[in-house]
Order: structure tokens, then sequence, then C-alpha cells
């Protein structure tokens, strides 16, 4: 999710397919979706619950604390006793500082000792990376796109290495981030954004050499590496088919298939649409995990995402209705077995030095006290027992999870 500047994005209004018809083109669509990419079994049954939390280290040194019914408390830690058991690691293509190498394994080393199990965002970029820019790094901006492959195979293989030496097994590594229109300076011009077949012969070619290079150097250190590649437009499943239909194509290894997830940004056509999104990871024969997302406390969403205040039906934007749909959210998917994960995006944010940026999506007030949503991983801790075999959730229901706050 990008903290420097805000994104504008048009919603996708999506069309209802016929369940015969679905049903008809389904074996046809998953042998055409597998023929580029081993389809490989997933791991573990379990459903992860994590949080995007790398900010903390910087917070930390800015003096800042974090409170459970007024405790100060380790974030991490209080994350992992509320319910959640993995971490998303952001590492950029920088010598040292936050996001580093060095950062990055201190971090995740801490985060293990926490109980939350680490993954790797391996961003290929020394800056924030999303679906509005996706940089080279600096110091490979000079190289030739042949050299540059080799210097992000090697690049991938030494980072890999660095993680294993330390006693980390992340669950999957997951390549760039928001990779929707390209990945390490390879970017789609504003006008092949809505072109598919403009991005396929102009930016996703050669996305899906980078993505290769990197798997090909994480693979050497680590040859049981699962994949997941994460993309924003959770509201376009002819964009989803088509991103994850050239990649597997084109030989990339793919595993998971990641998107971000920000139902305020539509409200509740934002969120239905996701469930669109679902049906076409299970015509791929893939496992989803929503690699980000977040929903706000306030109408107030700040500076930098001001439009992402459209609240879901049912779900007002208060501390109670943001806990009331994480709950809800978490218990529903994590009930899909489509779906092995969900990861909340900056939840120790509640101060930024530029102003209000995150504070109302994070999980703390503005005087670092838990808000109630913190709760909600609790209870979907105790659900995890459950066989995941519930109905599953579809466009037809309203209100979305069969709960209205009043």
């Amino acid at each position: 999710m990008l903290l420097a500047c805000a994104v504008a994005f048009a919603v996708v209004a999506c069309g209802d397919d016929g369940e015969d018809d679905d049903k008809e083109n389904g074996d046809q669509q998953r042998e055409e979706f597998s023929s580029g990419s081993r389809q490989a079994e997933p791991e573990e049954e379990l459903f992860l619950i994590g949080v995007d939390a790398n900010y903390i280290p910087e917070l930390e040194q800015m003096g800042m604390d974090w409170r459970y019914q007024g405790t100060i408390r380790d974030p991490l830690e209080l994350f992992a006793q509320m319910g959640a058991d993995a971490f998303r690691l952001r590492v950029w293509v920088v010598e040292q500082g936050s996001h580093s190498t060095d950062f990055a394994v201190d971090l995740a080393l801490r985060a293990k000792d926490a109980g939350l199990r680490p993954y790797p965002v391996i961003f290929l970029s020394d800056d924030w990376a999303d679906v509005g820019k996706q940089p080279r790094p600096a110091i490979w901006q000079d190289q030739s796109f042949p050299r540059l492959l080799e210097t992000v195979r090697n690049y991938c293989r030494d980072l890999t290495g660095r993680l294993t030496q330390e006693g980390l097994e992340p669950p999957f590594y997951e390549v760039g981030n928001e990779i929707d229109y390209g990945l390490c300076g390879v970017f789609a011009a504003p006008d092949q954004m809505e072109d598919l077949e403009a991005l396929k012969r102009e930016v996703w070619n050669r996305e899906a050499d980078l993505i290769r290079a990197c798997q090909d150097g994480v693979l050497s250190a680590d040859p049981n590496a699962r994949f997941m590649l994460h993309i924003m437009n959770w509201f376009d499943p002819e964009f989803v088919g088509e991103f994850f239909g050239f990649m597997m194509a084109s030989g990339v290894e793919l595993d998971i298939l990641g998107f971000s997830f920000y139902p305020t940004f539509g409200g509740t056509q934002s969120q239905l649409d996701f469930y669109d999104i679902l049906d076409v990871a299970e015509q791929i024969g893939l496992p989803a995990i929503v690699a980000e997302s977040a929903y706000p406390s306030d109408p107030d969403t700040g500076i930098v995402f001001p439009t992402l205040n459209v609240p879901v039906q049912g779900y007002p934007l208060t501390p109670e209705g943001q806990s009331a749909w994480l709950r809800d959210l978490l218990l529903t998917v994590s009930s899909d077995p489509r779906v092995q994960g969900y990861f909340y995006f900056s939840p120790e944010l509640y101060h930024h030095p530029m102003g209000n940026v995150w504070n109302a999506f994070a999980l703390f007030d503005e005087n670092g006290e838990a808000r109630p949503a913190l709760d909600s991983l609790s209870v979907t801790n105790a659900m995890r027992s459950i066989e995941r075999a519930v109905p599953r959730a579809g466009r037809g229901d309203a209100p979305l999870f069969g709960r209205e706050i009043r």
C-alpha cells in the first residue's frame, strides 16, 4: 500500500455469470490456467492470520508505545496473543536503514520469537513500489535488461540465503508488491493499463522475466520455496484471470494468488467484487491470500487516502464498526477453503510524522490504546477448530455477513 501519495482507481462493476455456464467451463479453464506452472499442494491447511507491522522499530525510536487495557505491551507479542500467527516482512534494495536486509532480518527474528512466522515481500525496489509505481533501485539503474536479470537472480539468492542461515523458514515468498502493471522499473504507460493485449506484449512479458529470475535465485537457496504474486485489482475478475494466466503460461512459479483488499474504496460493491475474485481463484485452482487489507474506524481517513471512506453496508466507520467488519470478514474467509490467509496492513501505525496518514485504519487509537478491532483477531482464533466447510458468501448476500451494526 503506497504511503507516499494517493492513487486513484476506477472500480469496475462486474456482471453475474450463470452458475451453469461456470460449471460447464470450469474444467476447461483450470486446464488452461495450469499449463505453465506447477500446481503445488498447499503446505498446510491452517488459515494464516497475519500483520504487516514493519513500522514498529521506527515508531519505537520515536518513543511510541502500544497498550492493551492500559498496560504497555510489545506489539508483536500482543498481535500473537490476540490470534495472529504470521508476519508480512518488507525488504527493499537498500544497504542500510529501514527495510534493508539487516533491518528485515532483525525484525523477522523478533517476529519469530513473538510467535509470528515471517514471510518476505521482495520489493525489488529501494522505495515504495505498488500499483501506482514500480521504481528500479538506483544502484541498478544503469544496467541493461539482461544484466538486470542476473542482478535480480543473485540478489534474491543472497537474500534467501541470509534468511535461511538465520533459521527463518518462510512459508512462501512474495515477489514484488502490487505488481499489476510492472516490476523493478518495468512499468505500464497510462494508456496501456486499460489494454490487456498491450500489457501482455509490452509489460507482462518482461515482468515475467524478472519474476522468474528472482524465483531462480530464491530456489537456488531454498529448493522447497513456494511463491505468491500479489496484485491490487481485486475488483476486476477479467484482469485477475488474464494476469495470473499469463504469468503461469510464461513459466512463472505460482502457488498462491495474493490480493490487496480495501473495501472502503467503493463500499459494499467493492466488498462484493472480492467474491468474484475468489471464483476466479477457484477456476485457476490455486488458493488466495489477502496480502494487505484494512478498514477505517473513522470517516476521516487522513491526508494520503482521504477517499477510502465509503462504508460497507452494516459496518459504520467507527471503532465498533471496524471491529465488527474485521471479525466477520475473518470468520467468513477463514471458513472458505479458497482462502488461506489474511494480513492486516500497518495495524501499529496510529501516528505518523507527516500527520494523519493511517490513524483511522490502525488497530490502536491516538493514545496507543488498542481499539476493539484488535480483539477480533482473538475471536477468529477461537473459531479455527471449526471445519472449513460453511456455505460461501456471495454477491447475492445482503447484508454481507448476515449481521448489521445498529
